[in-house]
């Protein structure tokens, strides 16, 4: 990544005068016919000639030729012009804009100290991110190994029917109220109606005796009379009672009470689907546990051994990191002093001398690994305590649920799981343990 960024500024356009592979022979050659280059600046020019043939090797190319700025024989002529005193006056004649410090070498040194800031931005960019991947790697080891993904799933799966489970209980409670309630009223309704309808002046029949003239009645106009009162109290009190039934009927007519609203859980066959599926949920999530707890000493010994390999690795980056930022800091050095065109021999051995660039800021912190736990067998499925606690202690008490049936293979009321009669479950389903059948049995 560091040498891509820097070739893209650096690495001549193929067809190009003066760069590419040739240029890298010239540079060699101008190299050793400088005698008058100090040896710390040849093994400086040396280490900017290895990166370019770097960058060259990996088969990438420039994307135009103003990308190119600084050939390796245009970096070498620049440190010769500046320290050889022996060349010709021609040679000093037709080299005098690099050494003079043209504009093209001035504006490429700039350029390049700024590429050299975005490499080394990219090296502590790494760094930062090695570190936290060594604390990621330590981190959770214990639960890894004792829980596991369709472990989760299963617990999830539980939890979650747990509290449906309370809301449906809690519906059903509210709705199972609402029943009685509803049916007390329609008791009273249809006894309120048998009362009014269930009377003799609505069941007597016509009565023809309520015509015969009393004893001794001998004026017909009196006899009609009379019983045309008779008869009109009696009709008013006919109406009057038919009234009453007409409206205890019509009170109680299509009334119906129930607990289950359709579209919503409230029912006890609701309730009890998903009893079923939590516990079915908990007695996977159970087994499942009891199986990462046979292979936990297998699975920490092999996080371990992972992270001791994986750390003599980041090591082995650490140094090379290292040793990209000293080269780099050391170009940052000499670009920096050819910003005006021209560099002079302290400058030049100033940037050549290792021991200034310091890399304290990229060694990396290496957490301990931490030390093998314990896997916990598992407490929480059907029959345990806080299995019961959790499914049963919100619910509300005037209902009645029917009691947990518990896992096969596993102790009912929680312990040591038997190694014969652990299964770990099926590899090729995450479908939760399917509940016995007298699961959906019992009291209601």
């Amino acid at each position: 990544m560091l040498l891509l960024l820097l070739q893209h500024l650096i690495l001549p356009a193929a067809g190009s005068s003066g760069s590419g592979a040739g240029s890298g022979a010239g540079s060699g050659a101008n190299l050793a016919s400088s005698s008058s280059l100090g040896e710390t600046n040849a093994e400086l020019v040396a280490e900017y000639k290895e990166l370019l043939d770097s960058v060259k090797a990996s088969g990438l190319q420039p994307e135009d030729a103003a990308n190119s700025l600084v050939a390796p024989d245009e970096l070498v002529h620049f440190l010769i012009n500046d320290h050889s005193g022996g060349e010709s006056e021609s040679e000093s004649e037709s080299e005098s804009d690099v050494a003079a410090g043209s504009p093209d070498m001035k504006n490429g040194m700039g350029k390049l100290v700024g590429v050299v800031d975005v490499l080394q931005a990219s090296i502590n960019k790494t760094h930062n991110a090695v570190e936290q991947q060594l604390n990621n790697m330590v981190k959770n080891v214990s639960s890894d190994c004792t829980t596991s993904a369709k472990g989760k799933a299963f617990q999830s799966n539980y939890e979650g029917g747990v509290k449906n489970h309370t809301k449906c209980r809690n519906v059903q409670g509210v709705a199972k109220q609402a029943k009685e309630d509803c049916e007390g009223k329609l008791t009273a309704l249809k006894d309120l109606k048998k009362t009014a309808c269930d009377v003799a002046e609505l069941k007597a029949t016509p009565d023809k005796e309520l015509c015969e003239p009393a004893a001794g009645e001998v004026d017909r106009g009196h006899w009609l009379k009379m019983n045309a009162d008779t008869f009109q109290k009696k009709y008013e009190t006919y109406k009057k009672k038919k009234e009453e039934c007409d409206n205890a009927t019509a009170a109680v007519k299509g009334k119906t009470c129930t607990d289950d609203k359709k579209g919503v859980a409230d029912s006890p066959k609701d309730c009890d689907k998903i009893l079923d599926a939590l516990e079915a949920a908990a007695c996977s999530w159970a087994n499942e546990k009891v199986f990462m707890c046979k292979t936990f000493d297998k699975c920490y010994s092999t996080k371990k051994a992972k992270y001791d390999a994986d750390v003599e690795l980041i090591k082995e980056q650490e140094k090379g990191r290292k040793l990209q930022w000293r080269m780099t800091s050391r170009f940052k050095c000499l670009f920096n002093s050819g910003k005006s065109g021209k560099v002079d021999k302290k400058a030049l051995d100033k940037c050549a001398d290792h021991g200034q660039y310091k890399t304290k800021h990229l060694d990396l912190k290496y957490p301990e690994f931490p030390k093998k736990g314990t896997c916990e067998d598992p407490t929480v499925y059907p029959g345990t305590e806080p299995y019961k606690t959790a499914v049963y202690a919100s619910l509300p008490k005037k209902l009645k649920v029917r009691d947990p049936v518990g896992c096969p293979g596993l102790p009912e009321k929680g312990g040591k799981a038997a190694a014969k009669e652990s299964k770990a479950p099926a590899k090729d389903s995450d479908a939760p343990t399917k509940a016995p059948a007298a699961a959906s049995k019992g009291k209601k």
